[in-house]
């Protein structure tokens, strides 16, 4: 016998006016924690991408990310769960642009050596599961009330 599990609709729902601002917050620790991917992969071996596409990359993503999120909010009725998976799914397909990279140069780029995709590799997961962290956790109403309620409640006065 099956048994339907019921969801908290509180928990699938979007918080959209707190969507920019959990966008910024990731593509700032995307861009902070990948730089210290690439100075680090710098102490390893030779990286043969520059830091400020990097950056760039790191950024952008995410704000293609915001896009994508406040769609999924707006046309599904599981936003959290699709957002998810989708951010899972294009996570793992990722993984396949450094390895090509390997074998031929990107646009303006030279081609990656081991070093750099293994970095590359990294700086995916980061920026992947910065993007499902902060989403998913900021930017729902089920967070916001839950945050709004413990600024309201009473401070205990000290005997």
């Amino acid at each position: 016998m099956f048994m339907a599990v019921q969801t908290n609709s509180l928990a699938e729902r979007v918080a959209f006016k707190q969507i920019p601002a959990a966008g910024a917050l990731a593509g700032v620790l995307a861009a902070v924690v990948n730089s210290v991917i690439w100075f680090v992969a710098g102490l390893a071996g030779t990286v043969t991408v520059p830091l400020v596409p990097v950056l760039v990359s790191s950024i952008v993503g995410m704000a293609v990310s915001v896009v994508v999120y406040a769609l999924i909010g707006r046309f599904t009725k599981r936003p959290i769960t699709i957002f998810t998976i989708v951010a899972i799914v294009f996570l793992v397909f990722s993984f396949v642009l450094p390895v090509n990279a390997m074998q031929s140069a990107p646009p303006g780029m030279e081609k990656f050596n081991l070093t750099t995709v293994i970095a590359a590799e990294l700086m995916h997961v980061v920026t992947g599961v910065l993007a499902i962290w902060s989403y998913t956790k900021r930017a729902r109403i089920a967070h916001v009330r839950q945050r709004a309620a413990r600024h309201q409640q009473p401070r205990r006065s000290e005997p």
